[in-house]
């Protein structure tokens, strides 16, 4: 039997107790894998969650999602979650595919990710909850897997594009949305209509903060992660005009959440 090294991870005080969603993580070693996970939602981490061949057997899979690579969203009948294996973009794709140079555990794609998403679950931003990690080392090289919760019955915006459910209200709870992110320090490395998930009942929450990261709270990143997310929009729709209406009236609700903050002392703009 392999090898098995448990260890639970110094957060530096970000599990404390005066969170509301405080969470345990806790490491898993065997032989040339770790796994990441909340301890305090599950006693023992089933690694075949990570393995889709092995979610299709067991008829968990509710569906896939295609985008630079095959999203996996199963459920283990009491919740839903998404598996999403880490795949290279750009022009280096075709070369590495999927494999990431070996610079230490903690600054692997899906630790740093899976840390992020923990401290937004933190600061009560709508992001998914971590679920578990997986980091698959072969020599200098790296693969690896993320499991977060499933946002229920939420949608892109990129897939709602024309969706006159789409109201300019939620349009506005967008920016405010974005803008709750950015007060606490959050950057997210491409905020786009696809990464903006809206639920049928207007909830608005983002999702996929691979390379994310937290920063202090400037204007000049604040600023290019919503020109990003206006060329995006404009990439989409069919006419330039209505994109740019939708992203004034998502500049509206970002700007009013500003205004709202600085009249509220009560309000920790800190991360």
């Amino acid at each position: 039997m392999a090898e098995r090294r448990r260890r639970q991870i110094d957060c530096g005080g970000l599990s404390s107790t005066k969170h509301t969603n405080a969470m345990k993580p806790y490491e898993v070693l065997i032989k040339n894998q770790c796994i990441l996970y909340d301890a305090d939602e599950t006693v023992s981490m089933d690694f075949n969650l990570f393995d889709a061949d092995h979610l299709e057997r067991c008829n968990m899979i509710t569906h896939r999602v295609r985008g630079r690579g095959i999203v996996t969203i199963f459920s283990d009948g009491t919740h839903q979650y998404v598996l999403r294996h880490y795949w290279r973009g750009g022009r280096i794709a075709h070369l590495l595919t999927d494999r990431y140079l070996w610079t230490g555990l903690r600054r692997s794609r899906a630790w740093r990710e899976w840390f992020l998403l923990m401290q937004a679950q933190q600061h009560d931003l709508p992001a998914p909850k971590p679920y578990a990690a997986r980091v698959i080392r072969h020599g200098m090289w790296y693969r690896a897997d993320l499991i977060t919760h499933c946002c229920p019955n939420a949608k892109s915006v990129a897939s709602r594009i024309s969706d006159p459910e789409l109201t300019d209200a939620v349009w506005i709870k967008i920016g405010r949305v974005i803008r709750k992110f950015h007060l606490a320090g959050f950057y997210h490395a491409d905020l786009n209509a696809n990464n903006i998930l809206v639920s049928p009942e207007g909830d608005v929450s983002l999702i996929d903060f691979d390379k994310g990261e937290l920063r202090p709270p400037n204007e000049k990143w604040q600023m290019q992660n919503l020109a990003r997310l206006k060329r995006s929009l404009r990439k989409l729709s069919l006419s330039r005009s209505n994109s740019d209406r939708h992203f004034d009236l998502l500049v509206q609700g970002y700007r009013s959440h500003e205004v709202s903050v600085s009249n509220n002392s009560g309000i920790d703009q800190g991360v």
